[in-house]
């Protein structure tokens, strides 16, 4: 699994009821590839019958269905959601909308991480501004959605001109929406520092006893020392005015779907991070995600690349299509200063989405059982967070008087020396690893 599918699974399984027998169900589900069916109903599983049955129940249209007419086929799976395809009979007279609808089963005991009222009422909004699914029913222990047929955009479609400003364009009317009913807005600021905190506390806890190696590699990413980091990167950002906005907050590859009609149209989904944020931590975050490819096939199943984030150029031309969307006008005399402001913004939040999943990959190190290097992970984005926290200091983005920037870039381009060649001994040491298993096993 990729570093986001691992997400997706909510390695937080301590806040799960029955997380093994969760994971179990996944693999049941995923591990064959998925039927469409139209044999006798009793040729359905359980959950395909559930399926297909709470369309009937709840669909204008569907009542008269029956069940074995119908065709269902598992999309995904993970420990918060089951995610079913279910298409009505071919000779059905329906609404375009409803000719295949997108059925998700929540994960058992998911309730105690995500707020699905507050998730329903997000997705109505992103609906509503037209770049999500809409919601189409409820039923218990789950909802009915909209269907695009559509397909995952890679992550080096990314930095395509096109799906640039699209994006910078839902991201813009997003981040416009009022959505008072929303709540939270108040407290948003502080629940990123919170959230930081909640993960290094994990960190802390994190240990090998029957590990050597992996108890070395942890001993290399010196977790008191990033607590120190962590306080310094937290403290600079209270001096970041960023607007709070209704963000996505999990804005990479995976969500972020180009439909299959040849018009190149671009949809947004999986809103469960969603909510009240600094606008800057949204860009900032879909930023290192144009650098992070989350769906890589080597033997790490990630690869990251600084020369993949985007260059000033690239980041005013996204800035501008964001402002333009939000009814700025290009001949606006504070066109240029807010985009500046952006800059500022977006990069400096940016420092916080690396350093918030290296924290991720080190408190998930020790409490997941998926094949998934961790602390390579971690040491990825710490590197990442350490190389351009010196960039931002050499360009005074970072905030602090001329004397104490100069000593922050003494310390930072020290740090980012030794976690250059600490990521080239940690990666060569994984793939090795990975190759000696390979041979052992083949």
């Amino acid at each position: 699994l990729t570093r986001k599918e691992v997400q997706n699974l909510r390695v937080r399984a301590d806040t799960l009821q029955e997380p093994a027998s969760a994971e179990d169900r996944l693999q049941e589900i995923l591990g064959s590839r998925p039927r469409t069916r139209t044999e006798d109903a009793d040729d359905l599983s359980a959950d395909e019958k559930r399926a297909v049955q709470v369309c009937i129940e709840n669909l204008p249209g569907w009542k008269d269905f029956k069940a074995r007419d119908c065709s269902v086929a598992a999309l995904s799976g993970g420990l918060t959601n089951i995610i079913w395809l279910v298409q009505p009979p071919s000779s059905a007279k329906l609404m375009e909308e409803q000719r295949g609808v997108v059925v998700r089963q929540f994960g058992r005991g998911t309730d105690a991480i995500i707020d699905r009222e507050q998730e329903a009422q997000v997705y109505k909004v992103f609906a509503d501004v037209g770049v999500g699914p809409r919601i189409l029913g409820h039923f218990d222990g789950g909802r009915i959605e909209e269907y695009f047929p559509a397909t995952r955009v890679l992550c080096k479609e990314l930095r395509d001109p096109d799906k640039m400003s699209q994006i910078a364009d839902m991201l813009g009317r997003i981040h416009s929406t009022e959505a008072r009913h929303l709540q939270g807005k108040w407290c948003a600021g502080r629940k990123l520092g919170a959230e930081l905190r909640n993960w290094a506390e994990k960190a802390t806890r994190t240990q090998f006893p029957s590990d050597a190696d992996k108890q070395a590699r942890l001993a290399d990413l010196r977790v008191e020392a990033l607590l120190e980091e962590m306080e310094l990167l937290l403290d600079a950002l209270s001096s970041i005015d960023s607007k709070i906005v209704l963000c996505h907050n999990d804005l990479h590859e995976g969500n972020i779907l180009v439909s299959d009609d040849g018009l190149g149209k671009l949809y947004l989904i999986d809103f469960e991070y969603a909510g009240w944020g600094p606008r800057g931590y949204d860009i900032g975050n879909h930023f290192c995600e144009m650098s992070v490819d989350n769906f890589c096939e080597n033997d790490l199943g990630f690869k990251y690349s600084s020369a993949d984030y985007p260059d000033k150029d690239q980041q005013y031309t996204f800035f501008r299509h964001y402002l333009l969307a939000q009814g700025m006008s290009p001949f606006d005399e504070g066109l240029e200063a807010e985009m500046d402001k952006l800059y500022v913004e977006a990069n400096m939040y940016a420092l916080l989405s690396h350093f918030k999943w290296a924290l991720w990959g080190i408190a998930c190190a020790s409490t997941s059982d998926i094949e998934f290097d961790f602390l390579a992970f971690a040491q990825t984005r710490l590197s990442a967070y350490y190389e351009w926290k010196a960039m931002w200091i050499r360009k005074q983005i970072w905030p602090h008087t001329p004397r104490v920037l100069e000593t922050r870039l003494a310390l930072a381009e020290k740090e980012l020396f030794r976690w250059k060649l600490y990521t080239i001994a940690a990666t060569g040491a994984a793939l090795m690893l990975a190759a000696a298993a390979a041979w052992r096993w083949r």
